[in-house]
């Protein structure tokens, strides 16, 4: 059974686009946690559009734009 994506993002997109401006310098770890909230958050700009006004649309819309910021 899949888990919920959302599960798994762990920064918020600001905090994710804040680090994602240095992270050449952070250490591997740090840059793989940014890298896997790219990769998880890749899917959901196209479910997104079938969801109707909410919470749950209104905070996956907020991942449209950092996540391209993202090594």
């Amino acid at each position: 059974m899949a888990s919920d994506p959302r599960d798994e993002i762990r920064l918020g997109p600001s905090d994710a686009v804040a680090r994602a401006l240095e992270w050449r310098e952070l250490p591997i770890g740090r840059t793989r946690e940014l890298r896997r909230h790219k990769n998880v958050t890749a899917h959901l700009e196209r479910p997104v559009s079938h969801l109707p006004p909410g919470p749950v649309r209104d905070r996956l819309l907020l991942w449209s734009e950092p996540r391209r910021s993202l090594p």
